[in-house]
């Protein structure tokens, strides 16, 4: 390589690294992300570490409205799973009318109306479900066995919904409403990352509204003041933010009203987010900063609550 083409050959890697270097070493060992944008630039050996990204998003605590408290009873199922259990206890009823209706009447009713018959074993249809059990004694082979097929059906059944509504009555009553990226390009939120991931984030998600930014920790702040919907952040960032590190650095600036504002661009540069100098410092009864930012991490998410 000649001495000028050594030289090129710095001036992209001084790019990349943010500064130029004094000399012109053989290796370099820093911590940078490894972006398709920088492959471009300079060649990478092995990474010595790998970055999991994970999404962060502010929890909302909804009370339940007396339409959700109704709704739960019926949540185990689909309406047209529903559809199907009230059409075959119907079906239920018309063959056990049909195969046993001489036997459904009482014994002060010598002469009963085929209605109050059907009436009769609709009722010991829907009875047996909600007892567990068939409640109708056939007398006849073809009654016995349609018996024997609809408590097969009502076991089946009951099993099945208690399972449902116990996983439905146990789940945490804090709801994000996001539980994916996709959730959060559903609605339409602005998803806060760094501009080093900010290329591959486009690409693989061209419909999310990301906006970029040079630090995890302003990331943490706009993530607090509510202007990022929602972010996709590092293990060592998210760990950064409940440890109360970003918050600290928050105090910091705002101690020493340092704080600049800062506007953040989508992948073609447009202006997606315009962040104030206002930070998000919290402080205790003694003026510390805050040791975490409360916040909880999840199997695929981590849910942060802002404090107020």
């Amino acid at each position: 390589m000649t001495e000028r083409q050594r030289s090129a050959h710095w001036r992209k890697h001084a790019m990349l690294m943010g500064h130029e270097p004094r000399h012109c070493p053989s290796l370099t060992l820093f911590a940078r992300q490894v972006t398709s944008e920088r492959l471009a630039i300079i060649n990478f050996v092995q990474p010595f570490a790998e970055d999991r990204l994970y999404l962060v998003a502010s929890s909302e605590t909804v009370p339940p409205s007396f339409v959700d408290h109704m709704h739960k009873p019926f949540a185990p199922f689909e309406p047209l799973l529903w559809l199907l259990v009230f059409g075959y206890i119907t079906f239920t009823s018309v063959v056990t009318f049909i195969i046993d209706g001489k036997d459904l009447a009482s014994e002060e009713d010598m002469n009963p109306h085929p209605v109050a018959r059907y009436c009769m074993a609709s009722y010991l249809s829907w009875f047996g479900v909600f007892s567990w059990g068939p409640q109708n004694g056939p007398v006849s082979f073809p009654g016995r066995v349609a018996q024997l097929g609809y408590g097969f059906f009502i076991m089946v059944l009951l099993a099945s919904y208690t399972a449902n509504l116990a996983t439905i009555l146990v789940t945490n009553s804090q709801r994000t409403g996001i539980q994916s990226i996709q959730d959060a390009i559903d609605k339409q939120l602005t998803i806060c990352v760094l501009s080093a991931v900010q290329p591959e984030l486009t690409a693989k998600y061209p419909q999310a509204k990301l906006a970029g930014f040079d630090l995890d920790r302003r990331i943490w702040r706009e993530l607090q003041k509510g202007s990022c919907g929602a972010a996709i952040m590092s293990v060592e960032a998210i760990d950064d933010g409940m440890s109360g590190q970003a918050n600290k650095w928050d105090c910091t600036q705002h101690d020493a009203k340092s704080s600049t504002a800062f506007s953040a661009k989508s992948g073609d540069g447009e202006v997606v987010l315009q962040a104030s100098a206002v930070t998000a410092c919290q402080k205790d009864s003694s003026g510390a900063p805050t040791p975490n930012r409360c916040c909880c991490p999840v199997r695929y998410s981590c849910i942060c609550g802002l404090c107020q």
